[in-house]
C-alpha cells in the first residue's frame, strides 16, 4: 500500500515518481534488446545478399529464352487442339458408322429371332407328335404286360420230387426244403449224435443253425475225429498219423524247437523238406 498514491506520476507535485520512472527504463531496456535481435537479423540477412545476387543471376540466365520456349509450347499446344479437332471428327464419322451398323444388327437379330420362332414351333409340334406316339406305345405295351401277366399267373409251376413221389406235385418252395433234407449227408442221426457224447452246453458252443447243422453237422462237430495212441484225445485223422509219425522218428516237440532259439535264416541253411523234419533230431 505504501507505493498506492505514487503508481502514476503528477500525483504527487511535490515528490518525484521513481517507482513509475524504474518501470519505464525497464520497459525501454526490453524494447531495445528486441531491436538488437531484429538488427542483428538483418545483418545476418545482409551477409547472405551475395549468395542471393548470384542465384538471381543464374535465375535470369535460364529465363532469357523462356519467352521464345512458352511461344513453341503454344504452338504445339494448338497443333495438338488442331490434331484433336481432326481425331474427335474421326470419332464422329465412326460413330455415325457404328450407329448405321447397329441399326443393320437389330435387323439381323429381328430376323434371327423369327427363324428361332418358326424352328421352336417346327421342333414343338413335332415333340407334341412324339409324345402322343410314345403315350399310345405305353399303352399298347401295358395291354400286352397285363395280358402276359395273366398267363404266367395261369402257369402251373409245381415241380415232382422224385425222393417223395407220394408227395404229388410240390411248390418250388416246399421242393427247396425237400431237396435240402433229401442232400443233407453231412447231418448226424440220432445215433451218430449220441456217440459223441456231448452236454446240451457242449453243442450250443458250436453255434450252429439248422443249415449249417444239414451242411456241415459231422465236420463241425468232429465227428471224423480219432483217438490218438499216444496222445490219447481226440483230434482229426490227419494230425493223428502226425503224431504217430513223430512218435516213430522222435521229431522234436514244438517246445523243445523254441529252445534251439533259431532264426529265420538258420532253419533256412539247414534245408529241411517236411519229411526231412521229422525225421530231423539234435
Amino acid at each position: 500500500m505504501a507505493n498506492f498514491f505514487h503508481k502514476y506520476p503528477y500525483e504527487n507535485f511535490h515528490e518525484l515518481n521513481l517507482d513509475w520512472i524504474l518501470e519505464q527504463i525497464k520497459e525501454f531496456g526490453a524494447t531495445l534488446d528486441s531491436y538488437k535481435d531484429v538488427a542483428e537479423k538483418l545483418e545476418e540477412a545482409l551477409k547472405q545478399l551475395p549468395d542471393y545476387e548470384s542465384r538471381i543471376t543464374v535465375l535470369e540466365s535460364l529465363t532469357d529464352g523462356l519467352d521464345a520456349k512458352l511461344l513453341a509450347i503454344n504452338n504445339s499446344i494448338d497443333g495438338l487442339i488442331s490434331e484433336d479437332t481432326s481425331l474427335q471428327n474421326q470419332i464422329d464419322a465412326l460413330k455415325r458408322e457404328f450407329d448405321l451398323f447397329d441399326a443393320n444388327f437389330d435387323a439381323v437379330y429381328k430376323y434371327i429371332d423369327s427363324q428361332i420362332a418358326v424352328v421352336n414351333s417346327d421342333v414343338d409340334a413335332k415333340l407334341d407328335a412324339f409324345r402322343y406316339s410314345i403315350s399310345y406305345d405305353l399303352i399298347q405295351l401295358q395291354k400286352e404286360v397285363d395280358s402276359l401277366r395273366k398267363i404266367i399267373e395261369q402257369l402251373d409251376t409245381s415241380v415232382l420230387n422224385p425222393w417223395h413221389p407220394e408227395l404229388g406235385r410240390v411248390s418250388q418252395d416246399r421242393n427247396q426244403k425237400l431237396i435240402y433234407n433229401d442232400l443233407a449227408d453231412e447231418c448226424l442221426t440220432a445215433e451218430e449224435y449220441c456217440s459223441l457224447g456231448l452236454s446240451a452246453s457242449d453243442y450250443a458252443s458250436y453255434d450252429l443253425t439248422a443249415i449249417k447243422y444239414a451242411e456241415f453237422g459231422k465236420k463241425k462237430l468232429h465227428f471224423y475225429w480219432v483217438y490218438a495212441p499216444v496222445e490219447g484225445f481226440r483230434q482229426e485223422i490227419s494230425n493223428v498219423l502226425t503224431s504217430i509219425i513223430n512218435n516213430v522218428f522222435n521229431t522234436i516237440t514244438a517246445d523243445v524247437y523254441a529252445s534251439l532259439d533259431m532264426t529265420a535264416d538258420d532253419y533256412l541253411a539247414l534245408d529241411l523238406t517236411a519229411s526231412g523234419y521229422q525225421k530231423y533230431n539234435i
